[in-house]
């Protein structure tokens, strides 16, 4: 997959999702700090402090000798200062942390600044063999975090992006079938249709409107499986797929085989239209915020990251 803008029908990818234009959530270039991680080496001598907000935290680092990393808890409102920039480690979802400066690498054609690593790439070596081999591969030292260039309020929920549409991946009114098993139903207010409540959502990925048996309609969300299923009897009124914001590869994952993904639709979906089903399988991805990672494979069908689904075995060989 290419830098932003693109769109991937290839192979399976490992996915860095970015954002044109947000809500005010931030004042920091895109990508450069860290929510929910840290770094785990204090700077000796030098205690935690108060600070308001993630940039005055980041102020005093960049102040203090020796500091080259920052760490603010959005909770208690306290700052901790870091003596090096490296791996983060998982922390609060509520915590942010960063560099003691913020590098540019590109200005968006929205204006907004995006960070060294949303520009960034991994050399030919990556993956390593350890976290420390696979963060050497690449020019800034760290391997960029699940969502690392989405825009993140200082709470840590991510923001909407602004500026340009929801982008359609699939539509029933161009036959995608959208008879996806795994949603969820949805009570809607009258002022708000199904399609509508999915756009606004940035966690959705797509929506059904369905009529139920008992003549009522019913609206469910959710990123869902078997949604290319054409023996299904439910009624769909319409069905939609969806993509927010602009993603990059980072890596071409062809000949891997990725353990712990969720299933999506099997081999025989698309019958001997493997290219077909490579693409379903790139807009499943697509379509989940938080999926990184999609593969296909000829013997075991699509399968990709779902952090709201429980992992499932997968194998089989890889296209």
């Amino acid at each position: 997959m290419a830098q932003s803008g693109c769109r991937s029908r290839g192979p399976p990818m490992l996915f860095l999702l970015l954002a044109l234009a947000t809500d005010k959530a931030h004042a920091e270039p895109l990508g450069c700090f860290f929510h929910g991680w840290k770094f785990p080496t204090p700077l000796q001598g030098v205690g935690k402090e108060n600070a308001t907000s993630a940039l005055e935290c980041q102020a005093k680092c960049a102040a203090q000798a020796g500091c080259k990393s920052f760490g603010y808890s959005t909770v208690y409102h306290e700052c901790w200062l870091g003596s090096e920039f490296s791996m983060p480690e998982p922390a609060n979802p509520s915590f942010i942390a960063g560099p003691a400066q913020c590098g540019v690498a590109a200005t968006l054609a929205s204006g907004m600044e995006a960070g060294l690593l949303c520009a960034a790439s991994p050399g030919v070596n990556f993956p390593g063999a350890t976290a420390e081999e696979s963060a050497a591969d690449w020019s800034t030292g760290i391997v960029p975090t699940n969502l690392q260039c989405w825009p993140h309020f200082e709470d840590g929920r991510l923001a909407r992006c602004k500026g340009e549409p929801v982008q359609v991946l699939e539509d029933s009114a161009t036959g995608w079938p959208g008879q996806c098993l795994g949603t969820h139903k949805v009570d809607l207010p009258l002022s708000e249709s199904c399609e509508e409540a999915c756009r606004d959502d940035i966690a959705c990925s797509s929506w059904q409107q369905i009529e139920a048996p008992t003549g009522l309609i019913e609206c469910f969300h959710g990123a869902g499986y078997d949604c290319y299923s054409q023996s299904r009897q439910e009624k769909i009124l319409r069905a939609q797929r969806f993509l927010r914001g602009h993603y990059r590869a980072l890596m071409d994952l062809k000949g891997y085989e990725v353990k712990n993904l969720a299933f999506a639709f099997g081999s025989g979906t698309f019958g001997d239209e493997v290219t077909k089903a490579i693409t379903a399988c790139n807009h499943t991805c697509l379509s989940k915020l938080t999926c990184q990672v999609w593969t296909y494979s000829t013997g075991d069908g699509c399968w990709f990251e779902d952090v709201d689904r429980p992992p499932q075995e997968g194998g089989g060989p890889i296209l």
